[in-house]
């Protein structure tokens, strides 16, 4: 009659120990797996009479060990994946502003001044072209800055002058070839205006 009472004593004891547990912790994370370790241990007391010497409670151990370092280790892949992406992301940035600053470079071997440069990298490792350059956007100018504004009587008024624009669309289309054979890109993905000031 006393190992019952003992064994009912346990079994009270251990149920009010995991409620007082599991209202005090401080992180509602973690409360399922308690919960399953707690519900394989209550089993254990319950059944102890009739299993004697099993050692059902070190397989219990075991498996709720496994189970705990599975879930942990998850967490862990999932950061590392998550570390992966941002430097992955950062490594592409820092290669649009190299491209950026090559494209500038070409742009003032040709006569031209560049005042923006756009360039898009195909940053998805699932498709083919992974790493290369997809689009390119320039707009360049054929004078250094911003130009005062000086006023002057005017004499002679022209229109324009056909020699300079043609000049300038050939400098324009050498620049845009250059940068299609160099990047390997068609014409349609590079965009190059020509800002007057």
């Amino acid at each position: 009659m006393e190992e019952l009472y003992g064994w009912v004593k346990n079994i009270t004891c251990y149920l009010i120990f995991i409620t007082v547990a599991v209202n005090l912790l401080p992180n509602k994370k973690y409360e399922k797996y308690i919960r399953l370790f707690a519900g394989m241990v209550l089993i254990l007391l319950v059944v102890k009479p009739l299993t004697g010497s099993l050692r059902l409670e070190d397989k219990i151990s075991r498996y709720f060990e496994s189970i705990s370092f599975q879930n942990e280790a998850e967490e862990l892949k999932n950061d590392l994946i998550g570390m992966e992406t941002m430097r992955l992301a950062k490594v592409i940035e820092q290669y649009q502003e190299a491209v950026a600053g090559d494209l500038e470079q070409m742009a003032q071997m040709e006569g031209f001044y560049p005042v923006s440069t756009s360039v898009t990298i195909e940053g998805d490792q699932e498709k083919e072209n992974f790493g290369q350059v997809t689009r390119i956007s320039m707009t360049v100018s054929t004078e250094t800055g911003p130009q005062e504004t000086v006023v002057e009587p005017v004499e002679k008024v022209e229109i324009g002058n056909r020699d300079q624009v043609v000049k300038e669309n050939t400098s324009l289309n050498t620049l845009r070839k250059r940068i299609e054979e160099y990047y390997g890109l068609e014409g349609t993905y590079v965009e190059i205006q020509l800002e007057e000031r």
